[in-house]
């Protein structure tokens, strides 16, 4: 896959969560990615069109963090958490990988599942 100055990708690094709860890879096969993904490194995928995203179910953490890198445009990414939107992460520059809070307040006991989708148009994510 060739991509265009005017697309940049956002990686995805790492899912973490704090509580002792569980840790997935970018290339884990307890993520379903959605839509266009460039997997030319499956430990960072990179994506920039709206409404790619993926999606992962986990139990036993109260907090989860993701690991997000964004292009010098900056970029907005919806959080859905159970079905419901938990909120956005927007950066109005770039950044190198960071990780970001994506949700708290979690009943570690039950099982939850988290969706992540590129909300603007410009500028490709990891």
């Amino acid at each position: 896959m060739q991509l265009t100055p005017k697309k940049r990708v956002f990686p995805l690094l790492c899912w973490a969560a704090l509580s002792a709860g569980p840790v997935v890879e970018p290339n884990s096969s307890a993520i379903h990615y959605m839509g266009r993904f460039d997997f030319r490194d499956p430990r960072m995928p990179r994506f920039s069109w709206p409404m790619a995203g993926l999606s992962v179910t986990f139990q036993g953490s109260q907090t989860v963090f993701g690991n997000f890198s964004f292009p010098a445009s900056g970029g907005r990414l919806r959080v859905v958490v159970d079905g419901k939107t938990h909120g956005f992460l927007q950066r109005s520059s770039g950044c190198s990988m960071q990780q970001f809070k994506l949700a708290d307040g979690l009943d570690a006991n039950q099982e939850h599942a988290l969706e992540i989708y590129k909300a603007n148009e410009q500028g490709i994510m990891s």
